[in-house]
């Protein structure tokens, strides 16, 4: 998703205004979390649905059938807010749902014509079911005198109304199951005789019962019957007080409606209507008490309703006669779900006779089902979803023309069909269908597929706030190499040309949903390769190096075996330097501490260059440089801080001089410049020294202000000078010096003095000719004054200030092509530049929305440049923290993956499978070649032969080496490492806490597989998926919890609640109340006595949620105490004021 946005340039100098156009790309990492559309129905070409959307929450949206053509109908609930809506009905254009503005309120009934202004609530009422007729809605609705009745709307709110009022009274007739029939309405309604079938013409008068079919008055049709529409006539399953819920079929009128077949006699049922209809008949499963449920058909007549195929001889063949999803038909044949005993639930097809009812595919091979469900036929095809994967937990969807061959995954996306918060629906439009999917790029989202491969795709990502959060930035060759948050989880490296097609990740280190690239971490160039710390969570944090290819992203030592890990992580930043083709870093390889490291880039010549502090302290080893040929850094050992200096050996390693403090130490003119703290103050470093690398040659240069905020700091070279900030030792006023390592050579550039008060000057940046540097009044808040200099007092030039308009605060020097931008750490939606040819400051102003419904500019937080892109880190409320570039010249290329040396032979896709739980060693790894010979597999000391694929079951965990060669070509060899992770045990840590009302239990699940199901004494107090589960006891007895996987055991915990008796307001001035926990009678005994023990009262009163309420108006200030029972009597303290 490639996004250009425009900037305006506004150039500002202390006078002119000049204005240019540049291009700025948003480059999108991370288009989670999830919108979950569901709620489609169609209205003229299109549809309405809801989306969740991360400005204004789950809302009404209504779509064309294209990306483009899809917008947000209105905000009902104001912010970023669900709206709670349910779509109901369509009528005249006209759409009638359900929608709640404000979560204190109850849901109320809306409409809407597609537009912000014809999107209104048309009545406050609640209602949950709604059906089109003659261009109305009819629904059931319920108030105080009628109780739940047949209302009618027009779409007007005065022509919203009670339609009939079918049972006298408040009880209400309960109309439901709504549906029309030969120009009539039908419905099931309870007029006192139970629930029956009814009909209208849409007229009060010309609504009546259609026939008793029970007479016993108990209801004939359940609340949620099916109704089929077939040969002039629906059908329904039904309950006539003698035959049980048997196959109905009715015309309309009391004479047609009567019993088909009496499927299970002697008063069963068969159960419920649930199918599908040809133009062979009715399709639906029963159950005749002899066969299980098995699928049947009917034209109608008694003799014409028989049962198709017995599937399953031993058992149910599991057809879900209750599942209307689980049924369809493309022209005479039907589609269903079912199990023979043999093939486990996989997809199966009927022409209604016995021998043309067959199973279509048996996707899982064997005993194991496929989940299969959700059929639906559009445009002559059948769509569906199954999973293949062991657990059945990744569904993707499905195409078959009825044949095995014709059966193929459309695509690998998973659909998400059992989650709470949301309803899975596969949507219907022209050519194309509509469904939930989730991608791990992009979270639960619309996609549509025109059943094709190539047409099953992405329809449009409405939720993409969790942005990728860039960090780490790093130029090599061109390209910018930097971490961000992966689709996976967790920070990973990522890759950029400045283009939206050329930024990519580079390689997903580790596992799943853990991030891999260190927080703390730079990256250094060596070489064409980048270097950093990473952990692939089989390795702790280590040193790793790519070559921006994933064949050549790699680990380059593991120095602390283990999970341990010898790079910094958190605490501190892990620094590394280069010199002369060597990396020189810190680590710590568990015996020797933090120590000085060197590497060529290869496992083998990683190594320690000397233990510097023997033992396992380290030295800490930083600020590596070079200078004539030899390697300098600083280092700590038993006596302190001090210059060292190495050629990389052991030997070679020795300290120069001792300096206390060493905060930083650079190279200009051929000599070292190092920053100490000699001079015996409790502050910061202000003492510059100079080295040509020897003792001898090491010399004091100057010592600056002593004091609070002293150090010598923000340092930047400048033609073979450094440049750095410090406290004048004279006026202690922060000012501007450059040195060239001698005492002549170290100047004052500006001085600080000339402002006439004290101000901070903490940004320095040589770019292009200049240096430049900005500075702060110290008297009150926002004074900011941007300065560059050549190196001289003469050559100053004070560019602007803030009382130019111009910026209030800067931040984020960057440099590029010799220009320097910065952004306003005030307004941290702005860039500004400075043109080096005129000295201009230019204002980059967004003049785009970061989206079309959106108009929040980004706000900026960094800037960083290779040679022609300028890039920077913006953040919206719509997509969340994302990389941008602005592109300044030609893209560099990406580097080509490295192929495998062993092209010429196949490739080899291998999956594990880790331990369903502890110490089961049921582990598996499977291996599928590209192309068929005969391979030869050795894993650890197993070895076996193979043709195209096997499965090595049976695995307990641990770490596994796995080589495949070919039978008679010794040259070929491919090796691959693998881990099966141990399964586990359910384990926890649970706590409880005695409260008025029971125990209140707070567990915490640190092991084992959601959802959680938690009991007491066997009673189900719920299921949970968040491992962190508070519930409330109400009683004592023995609380259990277990998780998905049975073999993962169980947790025990025995509650014992609270049998105290509480009272509050305790003091009280006129109620009291009391808390019996123990208690669960409607009345109980109270008597209330003085301090002495003389009784005041003694009766009884009513206790309702165990709360006993005392009116003690009546009593004089006072202790008193009120005992509660007769038999087991309880007293309290109280008082009276």
């Amino acid at each position: 998703m490639k996004k250009n946005y425009l900037f305006i340039i506004l150039f500002l100098q202390m006078i002119p205004l000049m204005a240019q156009n540049v291009e700025a790309n948003l480059l999108e990492i991370a288009y989670t979390p999830d919108s979950e559309p569901e709620e489609f129905i169609k209205s003229g070409s299109g549809f309405y649905f809801t989306v969740s959307d991360p400005v204004y929450g789950k809302e009404l949206w209504y779509s064309n059938g294209t990306p483009q053509g899809s917008y947000m109908v209105r905000d009902i609930a104001a912010g970023n807010r669900d709206a709670g809506i349910k779509t109901l009905a369509v009528t005249n254009d006209l759409l009638y749902f359900r929608a709640r503005p404000d979560w204190r309120n109850d849901p109320q009934l809306w409409i809407s014509d597609g537009t912000p202004e014809g999107t209104n609530i048309l009545k406050d009422i609640n209602i949950s079911e709604a059906f089109p007729f003659k261009g109305k809605i009819y629904f059931s609705n319920t108030d105080e005198t009628n109780g739940v009745e047949l209302w009618v709307s027009d779409g007007t709110p005065e022509g919203t109304k009670l339609f009939k009022n079918i049972r006298e009274g408040s009880k209400g007739s309960s109309p439901t199951s709504f549906f029309e029939f030969n120009g009539t309405l039908f419905f099931v309604a309870n007029d006192g005789g139970g629930r029956e079938l009814w009909k209208s013409d849409g007229t009060t008068s010309g609504t009546s019962l259609v026939k008793q079919i029970n007479p016993k008055n108990n209801g004939s049709i359940r609340a949620d019957n099916t109704f089929l529409i077939f040969d002039g006539n629906f059908y329904f399953f039904a309950d006539d007080s003698v035959h049980g819920y048997e196959l109905f079929k009715s015309d309309g009128t009391a004479e047609g409606t009567v019993l088909v077949k009496d499927i299970n006699p002697n008063g069963h049922s068969s159960y419920q209507l649930s199918g599908v209809v040809t133009g062979n008949g009715v399709f639906f499963g029963a159950n005749d008490g002899e066969h299980g449920t098995e699928l049947w058909k009917s034209d109608g007549t008694e003799e014409g309703t028989i049962l198709i195929k017995d599937i399953n001889p031993e058992d149910d063949s599991f057809i879900q006669n209750w599942v209307t999803e689980n049924y369809a038909s493309i022209g005479s044949t039907v589609f269903f779900t079912s199990n023979d005993g043999v093939h486990g639930s996989e997809l199966w097809k009927t022409d209604g006779t016995e021998s043309g009812t067959e199973i279509v595919i048996d996707l899982n091979p064997g005993e194991q089902s496929s989940g299969i469900g959700y059929l639906k036929s559009s445009n002559g095809k059948l769509f569906f979803i199954a999973a293949i994967d062991e657990h059945l937990d990744k569904k993707q969807l499905w195409i078959t023309d009825g044949t095995e061959d014709g059966t193929i995954r459309l695509n690998d996306t998973k659909i998400i069909s059992n989650y709470s918060s949301f309803e899975f629906e596969i949507f219907s439009l022209g050519n194309k269908i509509f469904y939930d999917a989730s991608s791990d790029q992009n979270g639960i989202e619309l996609w549509e597929s025109d059943g094709t491969v190539q047409g099953t795709k992405l329809f449009r990502d409405f939720n993409h706030k969790w942005g990728g959060m860039p960090r780490n930035f790093m130029e090599n060759n061109e390209l910018l190499y930097f971490s961000a948050m992966a689709p996976q989880g967790g920070h990973q490296l990522y890759i950029s040309n400045g283009s939206f097609e050329g930024t990519k990740m580079v390689k997903k280190i580790g596992k799943e949903n853990y991030s891999s690239f260190a927080e703390e971490s730079e990256m250094i160039s060596m070489n064409n390769e980048v270097y950093f710390s990473a952990t692939d969570q089989i390795h702790g944090f280590e040193l790793w190096k790519s070559d921006g290819t994933e064949n050549g992203t790699q680990l380059v030592k593991d120095i602390f075996e283990g999970l341990n890990g010898s790079m910094y992580n958190d605490e501190y930043l892990q620094t590394f330097s280069v010199v002369e083709d060597q990396l020189f870093f810190l680590a710590n390889d568990g015996v020797h501490g933090e120590e000085l490291w060197v590497t060529d880039g290869s496992r083998e010549q990683t190594r320690l260059v000397k233990d510097i502090y023997p033992g396992v302290y380290g030295s800490f080893p930083s600020n590596t440089v070079k200078l004539n040929n030899s390697i300098y850094f600083r280092a700590k050992d038993q006596s302190g801080t001090a210059i060292w200096k190495t050629d990389g050996t052991p030997e070679g390693t020795e300290k120069i001089k001792a300096l206390n403090r060493i905060q930083a130490m650079k190279v200009v003119n051929n000599r070292l410049i190092i920053i100490a703290e000699t001079s015996g103050t409790t502050y910061g470093p202000h003492d510059l020294w100079s080295s040509d690398g020897t003792a001898e040659g090491t010399i004091h240069i100057k010592s600056f202000g002593d004091g609070i905020d002293t150090s010598i700091q923000f340092m930047t070279i400048f033609k073979d000078e450094l440049y750095f900030i410090a406290k004048s030792p004279d006026t202690y006023y922060k000012s501007v010096y450059k040195t060239d390592g001698t005492i002549d050579g170290t100047k004052l550039v500006y001085d600080g003095a000339d402002a006439g008060e004290h101000i901070d000057i903490d940004l320095i940046k040589a770019c292009g000719e200049f240096v430049y540097f900005i500075t702060e009044k110290l008297s009150g808040y926002g004074d900011i004054e941007l300065w560059r200099t050549e190196g001289t007092k003469e050559s100053n030039l004070q560019i602007t200030h803030t009382e130019a308009g111009v910026y209030k605060y800067a931040e984020a020097l960057t440099c590029f092509q010799d220009d320097l931008y910065f952004i306003d750490g005030y307004n941290d939606e702005q860039i500004w530049k400075v043109d080096q040819n005129s000295s201009n400051i230019i204002s980059v102003e967004f003049d785009a929305k970061a989206e079309a419904d959106s108009s929040e500019p980004p706000r900026i937080s960094n800037l960083f440049a290779t040679k022609n892109i300028l890039y920077f880190v913006g953040t919206t409320e719509r997509t969340g923290s994302e990389l941008y570039s602005i592109i300044g010249g030609e893209l560099a290329s990406l580097p080509e993956n490295v192929e495998n040396p062993n092209q010429d032979y196949p490739n080899f896709d291998i999956k594990v499978t880790h331990e369903t739980c502890a110490d089961k060693s049921n582990g598996k790894v499977s291996i599928v070649a590209s192309e068929i010979n005969t391979y030869i597999v050795k894993l650890n000391e197993q070895t076996i032969d193979f043709g195209r694929e096997i499965t090595i079951n049976d695995l307990p965990s641990g770490e596994y080496n796995l080589c495949i060669t070919i039978k008679g070509e010794e040259e070929f060899k491919q090796c691959f490492a693998f881990t099966i992770e141990a399964g586990v045990n359910l384990s926890g840590r649970i706590q409880s806490r005695k409260v008025a009302s029971g125990n209140y239990v707070s567990i915490k699940i640190a092991e084992g597989t959601a959802p959680y199901t938690v009991k007491l004494d066997e009673e189900l107090i719920g299921n949970f998926m968040d491992p962190n589960i508070d519930v409330l006891a109400g009683k004592s007895g023995r609380l259990e919890i277990s998780s998905a996987k049975p073999c993962e055991g169980k947790i025990f915990f025995e509650v014992e609640t609270n049998d105290q008796i509480i009272a509050f307001p305790n003091p009280t001035n006129s109620v009291l109340n009391i808390i019996s926990p123990q208690n669960k009678s409607n009345r109980e005994y109270v008597a209330i006595y003085t301090e002495n023990g003389q009784l005041l009262s003694s009766k009884q009163y009513d206790v309702k949620d165990r709360v006993i309420t005392l009116q003690l108006q009546h009593l004089s200030p006072g202790v008193y105490y009120a005992v509660i029972g007769k038999d087991d009597r309880k007293a309290i303290k109280f008082v009276k004021k």
